[in-house]
């Protein structure tokens, strides 16, 4: 199980959303934080590996002013819920390296949860 739980604005050289999204396998449980970037190039390399499939629709690219970011972000979180829980549906693709090298807890997802948790815990 796979759920898009929020996203959040960071900054780098450039500004951009982080979507978090809760991972279930098995007995373990945690987060990992993903840009829409990262889920474009899994639709790319799943539609490569398995090109017969009925995918569910993946948002689309958007050239947006400063004042709909966060509108697009919050949209995008809702279709990007849709998609994974679509291609989560296909026995393929759950088994592949494709959504396992996606899904996948990485040491920068482990400071990203470390620090969410810090700041939650203040609230």
């Amino acid at each position: 199980m796979a759920t898009v739980k929020s996203f959040d604005k960071r900054h780098s050289t450039s500004k951009y959303y982080v979507y978090e999204i809760f991972v279930e396998v098995g007995y373990d449980s945690f987060n990992i934080y993903r840009r829409y970037s990262e889920f474009y190039r899994l639709n790319q390399e799943l539609h490569n590996a398995y090109p017969n499939l009925r995918y569910p629709p993946f948002p689309k690219k958007i050239i947006f002013g400063r004042s709909q970011i966060r509108n697009v972000a919050d949209k995008r979180m809702v279709e990007l819920q849709t998609y994974l829980q679509g291609i989560l549906s296909f026995p393929e693709i759950t088994a592949g390296l494709c959504l396992y090298d996606f899904i996948k807890q990485t040491a920068d997802d482990k400071e990203n949860e470390a620090f969410s948790k810090r700041i939650f815990s203040k609230c």
